[in-house]
C-alpha cells in the first residue's frame, strides 16, 4: 500500500503544480500539425504502451492489454484548459483506446472528488471503464460509493471490477460493479464482527486469529462445485461464493476470502496453490491455502479449508512452518500475472521468496489463547453428526482424476460398526460366507448389500456446513428419526 500512496502523491503534486500552460498548448498544437495526435499526453501514453507490450505487468497495474490508466490521464488536470481536455478525449475516441482505473487512480479520485476539471474530463470521455485492484483493501465500501457518485455525475460508468489475486481463472471473470459492491459490503460486515473485541493496537497474530475464526465459521465447502461442468466452477473459487453465497465455496474461495480480509487490516498475505495429501489417500490433490507474515517478519501457512473440515482438530493447519505443515507442498511455479487479452502471459518467470518461519504456533496454544465458543460449538455439533453425510462415489472419482481437492474432510472408507466389521471378516472367508446363518448375518450387516460397489462414502462435516443449518432443527430432526426407527423395530 505504501507504493500506491507514493504514486497518488505524485498525481496530486502534478495536478496542483503551476506550469506554463501557454507552452503546453503550443506543444500540443505542434504535435497535431505533424501527426495524428491532438494531445502530446495521449501520444506519450500510447508510446509507453507500445514499448511495454512484452513486459510483465506489475502487481498494481491494469491487466488489460492496450489500456491507459485514467490516473495517467489526470496528471496535471488542474492546468488543463477546455481545449486540452477536448483533444485528449478526441484522441481516445478516434484511436479507440481503452481507459481503466487502478488502485492509485481510485485514491486520487477519492481525494479529489470535488475537482471540477476531473468531472469535465469524465463527462467528455463518457465511457465504460474497468477497475483493476490486487485486493479488496484497495477499494473499500466508502471508495465504491465515492466513485459511483463521480460516475453518476459525469456520465461514465464502471463495467467490471477485477480483483487480481487467488485462482487466476476465477479472478479473470471479474465482478459487475453492483456485485463487487455487495462483496465489499459483506466483507466489511464480517470484519467488523470478527474484530469487535480486538484492540486497534493488537498484534498481527491476534488479528489473524480473529479473522481466521470468522472464516472457519462462515465457510461451507461446496462439493457440488467440483462436479464436471458445474455452473459454480468459478464462483466457488473466487470471492463470489464466500461473500455472496453464504460461504459456499471450495479451497480456492476460502483462501482468497481469508487473504483479502487480512489485507484489509494491512497484513501481508500470499495466496498459494500446491499439492495436499491426506493420510487416507495415496495421491496428492491440487489445493489452495495462504501464507501470512506476522510481526516477527516470518511467513506462516494457514489452511482454512482443512481446519474447517478436520472436525475436532482445531488449528492443526493454522500458522504452521513449512516443515510442520503436514501433507502440503507448494507449487512454486504458480505465480500468475492475471493479465487479460490476447497473447497475455499467464505466469511470471520468477518465483516468490519468503522468510519462512522455522517453528509453528502450537495448536494447543492457539486453542487456549483464542477461544471462540461459537466456533467450538459448531465443531462439536459437526463431530457429533459427522457420520450422517455422504459423498457420491462418481464425483469422488471425477475429483481425483482432475486433481480437485477431495480430501478436505473426506474419509475414503466408511466408518464401520462392530457387526459390520464381523460381516466384512466373514465375507472374506471362502468357506464361512457360504454357511446359511452366516450368509444371513452378512446380508443384514454388510456395508454394501448384494456385494455392490460402494456408492456412498462417508465424510466428516465441515463445521460451517452445520453452522449454516440451524443446529437445533438438525438435532430435533435426527432425534425424531431415531425414535421412528425404534418404534418400527418394536412394532415388528
Amino acid at each position: 500500500m505504501k507504493n500506491i500512496k507514493e504514486e497518488v502523491d505524485v498525481l496530486e503534486k502534478s495536478s496542483v503544480t503551476k506550469g506554463n500552460t501557454k507552452d503546453k498548448k503550443e506543444k500540443n498544437s505542434k504535435g497535431t500539425s505533424k501527426g495524428k495526435f491532438k494531445s502530446e499526453l495521449i501520444k506519450g501514453l500510447v508510446e509507453k504502451l507500445n514499448s511495454s507490450k512484452n513486459k510483465e505487468k506489475g502487481k498494481d497495474e491494469i491487466k488489460e492489454k492496450n489500456t491507459i490508466s485514467l490516473g495517467d490521464i489526470l496528471k496535471g488536470i488542474d492546468e488543463m484548459s477546455e481545449t486540452d481536455i477536448k483533444n485528449i478525449c478526441d484522441d481516445i475516441e478516434s484511436m479507440n483506446l481503452k481507459v481503466g482505473i487502478d488502485s492509485k487512480t481510485i485514491q486520487f479520485l477519492v481525494q479529489n472528488k470535488n475537482n471540477e476539471n476531473i468531472k469535465k474530463m469524465l463527462s467528455k470521455l463518457n465511457m465504460s471503464m474497468d477497475v483493476d485492484i490486487s485486493s479488496i483493501a484497495q477499494f473499500r465500501k466508502s471508495d465504491v460509493d465515492t466513485v459511483r457518485k463521480i460516475c453518476e455525475e459525469s456520465g461514465c460508468n464502471i463495467d467490471k471490477v477485477y480483483v487480481n489475486t487467488g485462482w487466476d481463472e476465477g479472478a479473470l471473470q471479474g465482478y459487475s460493479f453492483e456485485k463487487y459492491d455487495k462483496i465489499i459490503q459483506n466483507a466489511e460486515k464480517l470484519l467488523e464482527k470478527a474484530l469487535r473485541k480486538v484492540p486497534k493496537n493488537a498484534s498481527k497474530q491476534d488479528k489473524v486469529m480473529a479473522i481466521y475464526n470468522a472464516v472457519l465459521k462462515a465457510s461451507k465447502y461446496d462439493y457440488s462445485a467440483l462436479k464436471k461442468n458445474s455452473s459454480k466452477r468459478c464462483s466457488s473459487r473466487n470471492l463470489e461464493g464466500f461473500f455472496l453465497q453464504n460461504g459456499s465455496c471450495v479451497c480456492a474461495g476460502n483462501a482468497t476470502a481469508l487473504q483479502n480480509l487480512l489485507e484489509c487490516e494491512g497484513i501481508n498475505v500470499e495466496y498459494v496453490q500446491g499439492y495436499a495429501k491426506h493420510r487416507h489417500t495415496d495421491n496428492p490433490d491440487y489445493h489452495s491455502w495462504i501464507k501470512v507474515q506476522l510481526d516477527d517478519g516470518n511467513w506462516y501457512n494457514c489452511d482454512p479449508t482443512w481446519d474447517s473440515n478436520k472436525v475436532g482438530r482445531k488449528y492443526k493447519y493454522c500458522l504452521k512452518s513449512d516443515e510442520e505443515f503436514f501433507g502440503h507442498t507448494e507449487d512454486e511455479s504458480y505465480n500468475p500475472t492475471y493479465e487479460r487479452g490476447s497473447n497475455a502471459q499467464r505466469y511470471r518467470s520468477t518465483t516468490r521468496k519468503y522468510k519462512l518461519a522455522r517453528r509453528s504456533k502450537e495448536s494447543e496454544y492457539l486453542s487456549e489463547r483464542y477461544q471462540d465458543t461459537e466456533l467450538d460449538e459448531s465443531l462439536r455439533i459437526a463431530q457429533q453428526y459427522s457420520d450422517m453425510q455422504s459423498v457420491n462415489e462418481e464425483y469422488l472419482t471425477y475429483a481425483r482424476k482432475n486433481k480437485i481437492p477431495i480430501n478436505a474432510g473426506v474419509a475414503v472408507a466408511p466408518r464401520l460398526t462392530f457387526k459390520q466389521k464381523i460381516a466384512e471378516f466373514f465375507n472374506r472367508s471362502k468357506h464361512l460366507k457360504n454357511i446359511s446363518f452366516v450368509k444371513k448375518f452378512i446380508e443384514k450387516n454388510t456395508v454394501n448389500a448384494n456385494n455392490k460397489k460402494t456408492t456412498n462414502v462417508q465424510k466428516q462435516n465441515t463445521a460451517a456446513q452445520l453452522y449454516k443449518v440451524t443446529p437445533q432443527r438438525y438435532y430435533v430432526r435426527n432425534v425424531q428419526q431415531r425414535k421412528n426407527e425404534t418404534q418400527n423395530r418394536d412394532e415388528r
